[in-house]
């Protein structure tokens, strides 16, 4: 709905609207707000005391900017009520309708000062431990303080939230699936493609050890040049990675797109098996008769 500041131009077309919570005191500590300026609500706060709001972070900022909110007065025209309501508080934002979505303008007032009738509340229950055991008690209450009332959809906020990502959840499983599949096929096309370049230099080694040159500097040899080759393909490929992850940022939450261990995970696996394919065939053509493997076309 439209906000209107008193004693000031109105805000530009794009701010005009604000979203409306109408709750009662013990709101922000239930759901856990932090109060960033001036108060919450009250029980003092009734109908026939002074009206009063308060406004989150986003809404403070664009309307006050940097000043203090606090003491000025907003109405929202066109609505049951056009009363001037005082801005007693700020407090931090918080997003109802899903994660997806930024964070959106809205004021809060209580709900017995409320602009429009109110035929439906939300009741939100703190509790320690498992919460569903107060769902007797919740219903019990609601039917006391409202009669003919009933509650519907009662769920924990773990489970609401459980709800919303539904679909990023399903995303993750299937990305999960064939991002270790393609990993899968990397380590054994790498061990393959090292295996068969060890096998190709078996009369190279076979020279090497025929002229003297010790076992174990032949296995490192082979070693360093994998590693070599590995750490330029990680390379490169967490830049693509680093690069490719803007296209993926609004599907996670909680997790930055380049996540260091995920990244380093992955190296140091492809690592492990690239060494393995070197050092085996490494391994085994550096024991073999030099005769042999001269003779090894």
């Amino acid at each position: 709905m439209s906000i209107a500041i008193s004693g000031a131009p109105a805000p530009p077309e794009q701010n005009r609207g604000i979203h409306i919570n109408q709750v009662t005191a013990g709101y922000f500590e239930t759901m856990g707000v932090r109060v960033l300026a001036g108060r919450s609500f009250t029980p003092r706060d009734r109908a026939a005391s002074l009206r009063v709001a308060v406004l989150n972070e986003t809404a403070a900022r664009a309307y006050f900017g940097s000043e203090n909110p606090i003491g000025r007065k907003i109405n929202f025209p066109g609505q049951w009520v056009e009363d001037e309501y005082e801005i007693v508080g700020v407090v931090r934002d918080m997003r109802y309708e899903d994660l997806r979505r930024p964070d959106e303008r809205m004021a809060y007032l209580p709900i017995e000062q409320s602009i429009d009738p109110i035929t439906g509340v939300m009741v939100a229950v703190r509790g320690s431990g498992d919460v569903t055991r107060l769902v007797p008690s919740i219903r019990r209450v609601a039917t006391d303080s409202v009669p003919g009332g009933f509650v519907s959809r009662i769920g924990t906020i773990e489970q609401r939230l459980q709800q919303s990502l539904l679909r990023e959840r399903l995303l993750s499983m299937l990305a999960t699936f064939f991002a270790g599949l393609a990993l899968t096929l990397a380590c054994i096309g790498l061990y393959g493609i090292m295996a068969y370049g060890v096998v190709r230099r078996t009369r190279e080694i076979g020279i090497r050890i025929a002229i003297g040159a010790p076992q174990q500097s032949v296995m490192w040899m082979v070693v360093r040049e994998t590693f070599v080759l590995v750490i330029a393909g990680a390379a490169l490929g967490t830049i693509a990675s680093l690069a490719a992850s803007r296209f993926i940022t609004h599907q996670l939450f909680g997790v930055a797109p380049g996540d260091p261990l995920a990244i380093s995970i992955a190296i140091l696996l492809l690592l492990v098996v690239a060494v393995a394919a070197g050092y085996v065939p490494a391994r085994r053509a550096s024991r073999i008769n030099p005769v042999v493997a001269l003779r090894y076309e």
